[in-house]
């Protein structure tokens, strides 16, 4: 993924962050698109909150990634949180 430095902003990088969390949930987390975001079966709300919660763990792994660049500081553990999620 690249971004453009002169125009990031929290919408942009969660909308690239969903394109992301889509090829994680179909590749490693063996999740259905039409599961995710259509709640017809009666257990779909589990798909789609895993999903929601890995994208908004990729946003989080952004986010502190970029400011540890800018910042120098070395903290942020968001990783293994997307390994347990993709086990469930």
């Amino acid at each position: 993924m690249l971004f453009y430095a002169g125009n990031i902003g929290g919408g942009i990088v969660s909308h690239e962050m969903t394109h992301a969390a889509i090829a994680w949930s179909q590749r490693v987390a063996h999740l259905r698109p039409q599961r995710i975001f259509h709640h017809e079966a009666e257990d779909a709300s589990d798909e789609n909150e895993r999903f929601c919660h890995a994208q908004g763990w990729m946003v989080a792994q952004f986010w502190k990634k970029f400011y540890r660049r800018v910042t120098g500081d070395p903290t942020g553990r968001v990783r293994t949180r997307l390994k347990r999620l993709s086990r469930r």
